[in-house]
């Protein structure tokens, strides 16, 4: 497998600032797919809103007419689906002066008098929602939103949660004393289909960076099945604990997963995992 970074070079025009801690995902349009990232942390923090464009003009401001969410950082951003128009859903994050919240959110880029523009709509939903938190994971699985792990000022989560937009209500598909793995923030989890998803790594308050990883499957029922993934690297390298790294899926068989922190130091490192081997391959990229 031969990959390679390419360095994208962007227009001087709508340069976006650098931003820590923001929530972010790709949703797909008649003109093709876009990133919308949200709030996180700059001089403090955040509750700008910026659209990307491979074949736009770069980073751009988006400015809602109406009423938005307030400056967070560690929130979730999920594109709910993807069929073109589909909105994306905001949960949680740290709020300044408030503390973690467990308000969601649905963002819609409507029609404006020339271009698209953000709406917002606050969420009332049924049903009990999940304990205010940030760090937290947010996974469009089948249409549905899944809420995994995150922290308050106390503890940390591993409880599962699901947020129906269809009936906008709230089901708790697992409690945190349900789920075998050890609760954690700052993950990854990754869709591998309408009803799994793999978690990888994350921050525990005593175990410190995690390097263990899961699938989490809702059956039609709402039970969850979770099963612990123990990967075999494929040569002498080591998989690092880490936390704060990216990860996706790659043809519905592997999960790409990239850098991150280990709790001392910062990486950079490419790993493919075959879900069907249960191995786990380092990647080499040319400069």
């Amino acid at each position: 497998m031969a990959l390679q970074f390419e360095r994208m070079k962007l227009p001087p025009a709508g340069t976006m600032g650098g931003v820590s801690f923001h929530a972010s995902d790709v949703t797909n349009t008649p003109g093709g797919p876009q990133v919308l990232l949200f709030g996180g942390q700059r001089q403090g923090l955040s509750g700008d809103l910026w659209l990307y464009e491979p074949t736009g003009d770069g980073w751009t401001q988006q400015f809602s007419q109406d009423a938005a969410p307030s400056e967070r950082t560690q929130a979730s951003l999920t594109a709910m689906g993807a069929a073109e128009g589909a909105k994306m859903i905001l949960f949680g994050g740290y709020v300044a002066n408030i503390g973690e919240v467990n308000e969601a959110w649905s963002l819609e880029m409507v029609e404006g008098a020339s271009l698209p523009v953000p709406s917002w709509t606050l969420l009332e939903c049924d049903g009990e929602a999940p304990a205010a938190r940030y760090g937290h994971s947010g996974t469009c699985l089948g249409g549905r939103l899944m809420v995994f792990g995150g922290q308050d000022k106390n503890a940390q989560f591993n409880d599962v949660w699901i947020l129906d937009p269809a009936s906008c209500a709230w089901s708790c598909i697992a409690a945190v004393d349900e789920v075998p793995m050890v609760p954690r923030s700052r993950h990854t989890a990754t869709a591998v289909g309408a009803d799994k998803a793999v978690i990888i790594g994350g921050f525990h308050r005593q175990k410190r960076a995690l390097d263990d990883m899961w699938t989490l499957t809702i059956g039609d029922d709402g039970t969850l099945v979770t099963e612990e993934i123990s990967p075999e690297t494929e040569s002498d390298a080591t998989f690092e604990a880490r936390a704060q790294h990216g990860a996706v899926a790659a043809d519905g068989r592997h999960v790409m997963i990239f850098g991150g922190y280990d709790g001392a130091k910062n990486l950079n490192d490419l790993w493919v995992l075959n879900l069907e081997t249960a191995a786990v391959k380092e990647v080499k990229c040319a400069a």
